[in-house]
């Protein structure tokens, strides 16, 4: 199959997913999905935000022009854009080390439950997977400087791709590619001196933005990414993951094959950060949720690896090209019966393509409230409720309009005004600030306005005002 039929075989998919981006309301969940749209929309009108390190400062430069354009929808389009086109790069990588059945690569990854669904987002890891995997694609191609330089940039696509920067160093050492080691300090060299200017230091690459002690979110088994997989998989591709796994895990025990590039940009890429992410979640540090999107980073591998697992179950099948042919379609077809079937596509499916009950509630009950009694100096919050910002038509990290927790964590009265309006919430302000109810109400500048409950998951919404005499 040439490189251009290849490329017509994900079109319909592009379609069908370009689609959900441009006519869904969804922001593809809570909390950082939306945060990293604020940062980048806030990046318009304050160049600090092109040089947060949370907010993943290439994959804020590349996002930009879509979210500057056409707001959520465009940082939709962006990663959909990207998450295709990681899967068009992996489907060459396969084609490039012969496996038989790499043009069904497409099917296993977007026939899946989660992947489609991550994309309906504007979360950062479908732009690192298809940074991650391009690098992967040009060392096979035999053009390591370019592939040197991405490595270089991307610990500004994802925090922990820190990791494939000492992966890839043992791996330069391992191929005597040694004139291209200070390559991997470009992206670092550039980013300490461009951000310098809004920084004023060249060494606020070295402020992590994550904790490295315990987590608040605790920790979980050292089998919770392998649940995760089969999750976010379904049986049939994680068979063919396992499978993929076995094989290669064979040819280094039996061929000495450790030192081709195959084993360490395949399989090695994807249990380095397996196990970083397992390890970290069980240990409980690096602020680490156990969340199951951070896998996606890697999952073009994944994909590799499932159809060299193909390849290796139809084996016996090689004299047998048609017969080999019909069972790799009926095992495409088991797969979207298992996805279709599977409760957790409708999870994901919900998640991506539609708002969640909460942020309903916030669109129809909140914000209207807070926008009735908004007065001539407009609003000017203190809310860590996501969606309130998109609802609203604020962003956060305008100080204009918002003010963070630390003002009440130590009573900094002088950043109160007659605007300030604070909406408590019982699930995410006293985990992340350490600010109960019951320390609210004992703030004695403090007056509660309003109460809200959902009704179907007990959500519980305080609004409060600070006194008169605070701001007169």
């Amino acid at each position: 199959m040439s490189n251009l039929k290849l490329l017509l075989l994900h079109l319909p998919f592009l379609g069908v997913l370009l689609y959900w981006a441009i006519n869904s309301p969804s922001v593809g969940g809570d909390g950082d999905t939306i945060f990293h749209y604020y940062l980048v929309d806030q990046a318009q009108r304050d160049p600090q935000y092109f040089f947060d390190l949370w907010g993943k400062p290439f994959f804020t430069l590349f996002a930009y022009p879509f979210v500057a354009t056409l707001g959520f929808t465009g940082i939709k389009i962006f990663n959909v854009l990207c998450g295709t086109a990681a899967v068009f790069v992996a489907s060459l990588v396969a084609k490039k080390l012969k496996v038989k059945f790499f043009y069904l690569l497409p099917f296993l990854a977007l026939l899946a439950p989660a992947y489609p669904f991550y994309l309906q987002t504007g979360l950062t890891e479908p732009f690192a997977a298809l940074v991650l995997i391009s690098i992967v694609w040009l060392f096979l191609y035999e053009k390591p400087l370019p592939a040197y330089i991405l490595i270089s940039f991307l610990p500004y696509c994802r925090s922990e791709a820190k990791i494939f920067l000492l992966f890839f160093l043992a791996f330069t050492i391992l191929q005597r590619h040694y004139k291209y080691v200070p390559w991997l300090l470009l992206g670092s060299v550039v980013y300490a001196l461009a951000g310098s200017l809004v920084h004023g230091s060249v060494f606020w690459i070295f402020d992590s933005p994550y904790a490295s002690g315990a987590s608040v979110y605790g920790s979980g088994p050292w089998t919770h990414f392998v649940d995760r997989l089969f999750v976010m998989l379904a049986l049939p591709s994680f068979v063919l993951l396992c499978l993929g796994l076995a094989r290669a895990f064979y040819k280094v025990f039996t061929d000495g094959s450790y030192r081709q590039n195959e084993m360490w940009l395949i399989p090695g890429l994807f249990l380095a950060m397996f196990s970083a992410h397992t390890t970290v979640w069980a240990l409980g540090i690096f602020a680490s949720a156990g969340l199951d999107r951070v896998l996606v980073i890697v999952f073009p591998m994944a994909w590799v690896l499932m159809v060299q697992g193909l390849d290796l179950l139809l084996f016996r099948l090689k004299r047998y090209p048609k017969w080999a042919f019909s069972l790799a379609v009926l095992f495409i077809a088991f797969q979207v019966t298992v996805t279709a079937t599977s409760r957790f596509t409708e999870f994901f499916y919900k998640q991506g393509t539609r708002l969640t009950k909460e942020q309903r509630f916030v669109q129809q009950e909140i914000a209207p409230y807070l926008q009735s009694i908004e007065n001539e100096k407009g609003l000017h919050l203190i809310s860590d409720e996501a969606y309130l910002g998109i609802a609203l038509g604020k962003n956060p990290k305008d100080t204009l309009h918002f003010s963070d927790w630390f003002t009440l964590q130590s009573d900094l009265l002088q950043r109160l005004t007659d605007s300030t309006l604070i909406l408590w919430d019982d699930k995410v302000v006293p985990v992340h600030h350490g600010l109960t109810l019951e320390k609210m109400r004992a703030k004695p500048y403090l007056q509660e306005v309003k109460h809200w409950q959902t009704p179907y998951e007990g959500k519980h919404y305080v609004l409060f005002k600070p006194v008169d005499s605070i701001t007169n």
